[in-house]
Formats: C-alpha cells, structure tokens, sequence
C-alpha cells in the first residue's frame, strides 16, 4: 500500500471592520487554488497551530491578529482526488480559526496576489472550491467542529461533519 504525504497547516478566516480577509490566488497556474478565493493560511513549519496561523497572517496580509479562536478541524482525503489529471499524492490537515485584525490589511499578499475584503454574505458569491463554501458556512456557525471532505476525481464526492 503506498504511503501518501500528509501537509499540516492552517486557515483563518480573518475579520477587519466587519468584512472577511480572503485572497485571489493568482501567482501559480498549477497551483489547486488558482483562479479562486480563500482564506488567508498555509503549512505548519516548526510551530504549534496557533504561531502558525499568527505567522501566516503577519507575513501573508501584513497584520498582527487578535482575538483567534480555533473552530475546528478539516481533513482533506485526496486519495481519490486528481488534480491537473493525476492524483494529488497528498492528503491535507488543517486547523481552522477565526480572527480580528486591527489594522486595514494589505491590498497584496506576500506572494502578490489581491487580497479582498467582504460582507460575510458576499463571500459564498466568490469563486471557490466547494469545500471552502461548506467550510465558510461552518465557521459562521461559531461551533467547533470536525470535517472531512472526499473526491472522486476533481469533483467533491463526501462531506462528513460532526460537531465537538
């Protein structure tokens, strides 16, 4: 049986007077986000979830959070799941969390991508991945929770929830 990676990382769906922190991913052609919106985040590296995401958020919108509270958790079974049409060779783990800013954050994010504010009922309007819509909707619940998201193929296939 072949052993697939597992990346560790983290999301954040940041606040700033009202409106949500997302990013236009537009740097990497290859890259599973291109085209779409999301929440600012990336990969653990020798921290703990929290410093990351507080890193995450210094160095990707170039502002300090307050108030973060972790929401949950959402692990990402790709084996199924192609991406360019081969298999992404990889499953995701994420610790999501919600957070305010204080300050406007920058209109570009390190890697040069437009970074957006939005009404949170503008943000199911963006395009995204459907699993982020279903994450979204979860984060604005305010409930810890667990989910895992399935593919078959580049289509989203499962979705399984439950609440802490």
């Amino acid at each position: 049986m072949e052993e697939r990676k597992l990346i560790r990382g983290v999301l954040c769906y940041v606040l700033y007077e009202g409106k949500y922190v997302m990013i236009h991913r537009m740097h990497k052609p290859k890259d599973i986000h291109y085209g779409l919106w999301v929440a600012p985040g990336g990969k653990l590296e020798d921290e703990d979830f929290d410093q990351c995401t507080k890193r995450e958020i210094r160095e990707e919108i170039g502002v300090e959070l307050t108030d973060l509270i972790k929401l949950g958790k959402v692990f990402f079974d790709n084996k199924e799941r192609l991406f360019n049409g081969e298999l992404a060779g990889f499953d995701y783990e994420c610790e999501v969390y919600t957070g305010v800013v204080n300050k406007k954050p920058s209109n570009k994010d390190d890697n040069g991508n437009e970074v957006g504010l939005f009404l949170p009922e503008e943000i199911l309007s963006l395009p995204q991945h459907d699993c982020d819509k279903h994450l979204y909707l979860l984060v604005r619940q305010g409930k810890r929770f667990n989910m895992i998201t399935r593919y078959n193929g580049e289509k989203l296939a499962q979705i399984i929830v439950d609440y802490e």
